[in-house]
This record gives C-alpha cells, structure tokens and sequence, in this order.
C-alpha cells in the first residue's frame, strides 16, 4: 500500500497499529498488537491486498514502543553529537539533519516513530546521488530504494555490501 492508504486504514485502531515504515512509494510496514493486526490483515487480504509478516518478536515503530522510546531519550540526555563530517539523511525525520538535530529526543523518536526510508532516499535523489550502497548483513531495503528512485524517473545503481550465504570477499 502507499503510505496514505496505509494511514487511513489504521482509522480506529491507531491506539493500537502505526505504520511503521514507509520504505518505498507502494511499500508500507504497519506494525502494533498482533490481534489488531491480524484483523486489519484479513481485510487486506479480502481487497486483494498483498502483504506479508516479517520475522520479528516486537512492535517495533509503533504504540508499544512508547515506553522504551522514553526510556532511550532518558538514557541518552546529554549526550551530543559533535560536528558532522559528511552529509546525513536522517530515517527518523526523512530530511536532511545537523548534528544539533541528533538529540537524545530524535533518537527516542527513532525507536517508537515512523521509519522514512522512501522520503530520505527522495532527498538523496534530490541532491543527485545515483548510487546506493546498502551496508548490511543481507539487503533488505535495496529494493525499495530501486522502487523509490524508479517511481521518480530517475536511474540509479543499487549494491549489497554483503548478502547471506555469499562469499564476503566477492561480494564487496
């Protein structure tokens, strides 16, 4: 679903279900109590909705996480992050950020909010970036960002660091 579909079909049950991520133009994760969720599921499903579960034990970017995100932002008050050497795009806030916006509140935010992976590779499109290189064990998000760049007409070369079961060394 697109982000916008996905949110009003929380409609009732945002005490419960958030989106989670918004990954690609037509790539939403919603995440929340599994009771609410399966029942959400089941009218996707009716609607010809295609979707699938990720293997996880947690509600990651949702309601739950509320507690934990307060807990972080506690934790982490008074920290600061010094100068920035390079340019970042922050998930959290799908914008372009300043070491002084890498507060102990964005990084609580970043447990129990919205991951905006689709709105941050924009911005890097927007800057002129045409190659992605997703560091990780396996790719998981490489697709969507080929799906965000594609929906925006724009040509891009995507690379895996490393994928699961290949040899490291050929692989980079």
């Amino acid at each position: 679903l697109a982000p916008d579909e996905a949110d009003r079909r929380l409609e009732g049950l945002r005490d419960r279900l958030a989106v989670a991520a918004v990954n690609a133009p037509r790539s939403t994760v919603l995440s929340g109590d599994r009771e609410a969720l399966e029942l959400l599921l089941a009218e996707l499903a009716t609607d010809g909705v295609p979707w699938r579960w990720l293997p996880v034990d947690y509600a990651f970017h949702s309601p739950q996480m509320k507690a934990l995100g307060d807990e972080l932002t506690d934790l982490l008050r008074g920290l600061e992050c010094s100068s920035l050497a390079a340019t970042l795009v922050s998930t959290t806030t799908g914008r372009r950020v300043s070491s002084g916006d890498l507060s102990a509140a964005h990084w609580g935010e970043n447990v129990r909010g919205a991951v905006r992976f689709a709105p941050a590779v924009e911005v890097i499109l927007g800057e002129g970036c045409d190659v992605f290189l997703e560091l990780a064990p396996h790719p998981v998000l490489s697709a969507a960002g080929a799906a965000t760049a594609e929906a925006r007409g724009a040509e891009v070369m995507v690379l895996a660091s490393l994928r699961r079961g290949k040899d490291e060394r050929a692989t980079m």
